[in-house]
C-alpha cells in the first residue's frame, strides 16, 4: 500500500509539474524523485524491523547453538560413561561368569526339586483329604 501511495504521488507531481512546464526530462525525473522520498521512510522502517528481527534470530541461533554444544558434550559424557561400564560388566563377567553359572544351575537345579516336592505334598494332602471325607461319611452312615 505504501509503495502505491508513493507512485500515485509520482506520478501526481510529475502531471503537476507538466501542465506548468511541459518539458519530459525534469516531469520525469521529478515524479522519481518524489516516488523516492515518499517511498524511503516505508523503506527505513522496514529495514529496520529486519534488522531488528535478523540480530534477535541471530542470539536466537547462538543460545541454541550453546544448548546444542551442551546437549552434545553431554552426550560424550554419557557415551564415554557407558563405554566404560560396559567394558567393566565384560570383565566382571569374564572373571565371575563361570562361577555364576554354575551357582545358577544348582539353583534351579534345587528349585525343580522343590517344585516336585511340593506337587507330591500336594497330592499327599488331597489323598489324606479324601480318605478324611470318606472317614466322615463312613461315620455319619454308622450313626443314622
Amino acid at each position: 500500500m505504501p509503495r502505491t501511495i508513493a507512485i500515485i504521488a509520482g506520478f501526481a507531481s510529475s502531471y503537476y509539474l507538466w501542465l506548468h512546464w511541459p518539458a519530459p526530462i525534469p516531469t520525469i525525473t521529478t515524479g522519481i524523485i518524489m516516488m523516492i522520498l515518499v517511498d524511503a521512510p516505508y523503506n527505513a522502517s522496514n529495514h529496520r524491523r529486519y534488522k531488528m528481527l535478523s540480530m534477535s534470530q541471530s542470539r536466537t541461533l547462538g543460545r541454541l547453538t550453546n544448548e546444542l554444544r551442551d546437549v552434545r558434550n553431554r552426550f560424550d559424557q554419557l557415551d564415554h560413561f557407558a563405554k566404560g561400564m560396559e567394558d567393566e560388566l565384560e570383565r566382571r563377567d569374564a572373571i565371575g561368569a563361570p562361577e555364576a553359572r554354575k551357582l545358577l544351575d544348582e539353583q534351579r537345579r534345587t528349585l525343580a526339586i522343590q517344585a516336585g516336592a511340593i506337587k507330591e505334598t500336594m497330592t499327599a494332602i488331597d489323598k489324606q483329604s479324601q480318605m478324611l471325607d470318606g472317614i466322615r461319611q463312613s461315620q455319619n452312615y454308622e450313626n443314622e
